[in-house]
């Protein structure tokens, strides 16, 4: 009995990619690298400015926050009453952002603008001056003052006869590009307008 052979055919042993498709693989992979790093890019770059306006928006609501405390706790005293006008106020606070809390403490807020780093805050104690921070995004600040009867004031004292009458209330607002107000912060003073001048009674033996 006879039995047939049977062959088997064994493929051709791959030899890899050709030239073209290697070519065309680097020229893939190569898209894809330039491709992530315009992602890396574009992401630090955003991330960058979101950083940067987030800094602004805080250092801007700090800024907002410590004014109005030290402008809220004003404290009257004769020998040192408020004086003000658009773009600087000294007087005497219980809220001072150094000293000790309560303690009537001589104080001063002031705007400057300088061409490089545009509107700065300054903010002193005892004449000493703690710190000054660029706040870019204000374009026209200044100081308002409000009496009792709710008239405004571009300084303070308004007349001779008032030095030692602290305002109902200060604002500090900023115009906008459209020559309008953009922005509003009204804080009202807390203690009494004149200084108290008999805090404690003696007593009678």
């Amino acid at each position: 009995m006879n039995r047939r052979s049977h062959s088997r055919q064994i493929p051709p042993a791959s030899n890899g990619f050709t030239l073209m498709e290697t070519l065309v693989m680097l020229v893939l992979l190569s898209f894809a690298v330039l491709l992530m790093f315009q992602m890396l890019g574009s992401y630090r770059i955003a991330h960058e400015r979101v950083g940067a306006q987030s800094e602004r928006i805080a250092r801007s609501a700090l800024f907002q926050a410590w004014l109005a405390e030290t402008l809220a706790g004003q404290f009257a005293i004769k020998d040192k009453p408020l004086q003000g006008d658009e773009l600087s106020l000294t007087g005497v606070t219980l809220n001072p952002l150094y000293a000790s809390p309560g303690a009537p403490t001589p104080f001063s807020w002031r705007l400057d603008f300088t061409a490089r780093e545009g509107w700065q805050v300054s903010y002193s104690e005892y004449d000493k001056k703690y710190w000054s921070v660029p706040l870019p995004g204000l374009l026209d600040p200044q100081f308002l003052y409000f009496d009792a009867q709710g008239k405004e004031h571009d300084r303070w004292p308004p007349a001779l006869g008032m030095q030692v009458e602290l305002p109902h209330a200060i604002a500090l607002i900023d115009g906008a590009e459209s020559g309008g107000v953009a922005q509003v912060n009204y804080v009202a003073v807390h203690g009494p307008s004149r200084e108290q001048l008999a805090f404690f009674q003696s007593e009678d033996d």
